[in-house]
């Protein structure tokens, strides 16, 4: 029996977090047993996502080759990856496209901001639209679903979370003694709206406490140049650099033996659609601090698997922080908590089905 032929339209792996992180997860989870994956991979170097005139020669080139596939290999289906701003309006011409064809649509909201994105001026009108023409959208978090409610039929609109696959982190209950040094990881680009600025802050507050039994590791690569820049100068200009390191990306092994040595995740970030990264954590036992935005809330429960914070809330994050160096039993107490949490609910033997059964009602 011929496997259905899934087109999946986004930044392809390897190599990338967010979306990249995701879709390589789905390709390599057990549907790719039941589906025949071909992909249109629209990730392009740099010059081509700042430079309009070259992006709208990108995304003519990818609805040339869109219209090639759905031609020649005809997919069953089409899986769209999308965030806001221009990837959003270029996945609006793709899908429009696929529909043209009469080849079904699923839209996958990733987007961190993809909420305020929605309501903002007249992308109240086009963006409702757009997801009102596609067969299904992807939410990831229920207070999501419940704002697009007011603009999006919820017959649109299905919720499925993000995924990781346990197996690939390690797991070991860490026993360290009070004189120890205790390592904080972060995970994800390197700018404002990650918080990283609120961090930097946090680690000062902590030295001149005299909380200094830790070390701060930083893994992620730039988002926007300038902002990146001045992160690295506030760390700098804070003298933080015998507390902490920027690593700079870092993937598969090298990532996951990061998050083997560290004793806490932090992501203080201002928005998020979900935070895979959050889920990397929670897989590797660690406990969490992070924020109010997003799905966060929908897995992150205060003083039970982390601290969830306000954004922007500096001395929150500096008291969360500060108990978690110094409480190593109840580290283990919400890294465990985590573990059982990720097993149960986000692993992708689990959230695939959940994909499965989408693609099912959809291929009828």
């Amino acid at each position: 029996m011929t496997k259905p032929t899934i087109l999946q339209i986004g930044p392809k792996p390897p190599q990338g977090f967010g979306i990249v992180a995701y879709i390589e997860g789905l390709l390599g989870s057990n549907l790719s047993k039941k589906y025949q994956f071909i992909f249109l991979n629209t990730k392009g170097s740099k010059i081509f996502r700042v430079n309009k005139l070259f992006r709208a020669v990108l995304t003519l080139y990818h609805s040339l080759i869109l219209i090639i596939i759905l031609i020649f290999r005809r997919p069953d289906l089409v899986h769209v990856h999308t965030s806001s701003g221009t990837s959003f309006l270029e996945k609006s011409l793709l899908g429009i496209i696929c529909k043209c064809f009469g080849v079904k649509v699923i839209f996958h909201i990733h987007g961190a901001d993809f909420d305020q994105f929605c309501f903002r001026g007249n992308n109240r009108i086009f963006v409702p639209k757009i997801l009102s023409l596609m067969d299904k959208s992807i939410i990831l978090s229920n207070a999501w679903y419940e704002r697009f409610k007011e603009v999006i039929p919820s017959k649109k609109m299905i919720i499925i979370p993000n995924a990781v696959d346990v197996n690939d982190f390690s797991f070991e209950q860490k026993k360290k003694g009070r004189n120890e040094s205790v390592n904080i990881l972060f995970v994800g680009s390197i700018c404002n709206r990650k918080g990283l600025v609120d961090l930097a802050y946090a680690v000062r507050n902590l030295i001149d406490s005299g909380s200094v039994k830790f070390y701060l590791d930083i893994l992620g690569g730039e988002e926007n140049r300038e902002e990146m820049i001045e992160i690295n100068r506030i760390y700098q200009k804070l003298e933080l650099e015998n507390f902490m390191k920027f690593h700079g990306p870092k993937y598969y092994s090298e990532k996951i033996t990061f998050f083997k040595n560290a004793d806490i995740f932090v992501l203080p970030s201002y928005n998020e659609s979900f935070g895979i990264v959050n889920l990397e954590a929670m897989a590797s036992g660690l406990p969490i601090i992070s924020t109010k935005v997003g799905a966060i809330p929908e897995y992150l429960v205060n003083g039970e698997n982390g601290f969830i914070i306000n954004p922007g809330d500096i001395e929150q994050l500096t008291k969360s922080l500060k108990i978690l160096i110094e409480d190593t039993k109840l580290r283990e107490k919400m890294g465990n908590n985590n573990r059982q949490k990720v097993i149960e609910k986000y692993d992708w033997s689990i959230v695939s089905r959940e994909i499965d059964s989408l693609y099912q009602s959809l291929l009828v």
